[in-house]
């Protein structure tokens, strides 16, 4: 099930799964995991050969030509009273 979808291009689209991260090569026809991605709930690619990732854990990722980083953290919220 996809989370959200990211065009990195006309021809290479990504998509942050509840599997892992995947890229295709082929205008969405297939997809491919992207090796050492983070589990992701959202994907950015501002240029090519970086990605911006936000992790399910909060967690702020950034790849350059495959090199992963953490950057940042989103700040906990406490959950609103039942």
């Amino acid at each position: 099930m996809s989370k959200a979808l990211q065009s990195c291009g006309p021809t290479k689209p990504g998509a942050a799964t509840s599997t892992g991260l995947l890229r295709s090569g082929d205008g969405a026809a297939t997809f491919q995991p992207v090796t050492g991605a983070p589990t992701a709930a959202a994907v950015e690619q501002p240029e090519p050969g970086r990605l911006i990732v936000l992790g399910t854990d909060g967690r702020i990722l950034t790849a350059r030509d495959g090199i992963w980083q953490h950057t940042g953290t989103l700040p906990r919220v406490a959950s609103p009273p039942c």
